[in-house]
């Protein structure tokens, strides 16, 4: 019953990270569409042929800009994450960064033809031949624009790569210098102690007084210790204390040696 009832718990989890992935690319989709709805709408104004439509028609058009971003945008975020998996950017920089111009030219050609295809056939009836009756200024024009998206995109994705990186790094080297830490802890701690207990030995003989202030002070460093062992992060001031005590019971140890 737990098993089942954590695995219905990661699964849920899984469907709602996807779904607000699915949404975050969907927002940068539409901003896309938007930029490059106003950039032509500049466009057509530089070059006079500039006609105030109606809204719904306006709409309309938009939405095609909006169509051509998801499908463009998502075939290749697909070939990038279907790439990643194959080719390494901290291994094989110079044939990913080939791979992944070359792939993102053939998807985005094939989802502008595509595109063409479902727009002309499906949306606006007309017959197979209207797809290829289109001028070459439009390919170049969906490829330049594709291209500036995608350069974007890549440089996004380069850098979260790089970010994601130096964060495993330093999670690395923190993680190593723990380790270092708590195996020289369980080095000195047995030691500390067996030393500790040879110097109040002899100080009970010949200072009983002096053993009585050593043997407090090695409480207070063995509760402090203790009390701390777990903790990643402590108080600046409690540290210094403990310096404190700690050295002054290296003194009473080491005497003028100090």
């Amino acid at each position: 019953m737990l098993n089942s009832g954590y695995k219905g718990c990661y699964l849920c989890n899984h469907k709602i990270s996807q779904m607000h992935h699915f949404y975050k690319n969907l927002k940068v989709f539409f901003i896309v569409a938007l930029g490059v709805y106003f950039f032509d709408q500049i466009r057509i104004w530089l070059s006079g042929n500039y006609v105030q439509l109606p809204v719904a028609d306006e709409l309309q058009r938009f939405s095609y800009y909006f169509m051509y971003s998801v499908v463009i945008g998502a075939g290749n975020m697909i070939f990038i994450k279907q790439l990643d998996k194959h080719v390494s950017w901290h291994t094989e920089p110079k044939k990913r960064a080939i791979l992944g111009f070359a792939g993102a030219l053939v998807v985005t050609l094939l989802s502008l033809f595509l595109l063409r295809l479902f727009t002309v056939i499906i949306l606006k009836h007309k017959s197979w031949h209207a797809v290829f009756d289109v001028p070459v200024q439009f390919y170049v024009f969906s490829l330049f624009i594709s291209f500036v998206v995608i350069l974007i995109f890549y440089v996004i994705h380069f850098y979260k790569a790089i970010a994601k990186k130096s964060i495993t790094e330093q999670q690395s080297i923190a993680q190593g210098e723990r380790a270092k830490y708590e195996s020289l802890k369980n080095q000195l701690d047995p030691h500390f102690l067996f030393n500790s207990l040879n110097v109040l030995t002899a100080l009970i003989e010949e200072n009983p007084a002096k053993a009585e202030i050593f043997t407090t002070k090695l409480s207070k460093v063995y509760r402090y210790v203790l009390e701390q062992k777990e903790k990643n992060l402590v108080p600046l001031q409690e540290e210094l204390e403990f310096a404190k005590t700690f050295m002054e019971l290296m003194r009473m140890r080491f005497e003028e040696s100090i």
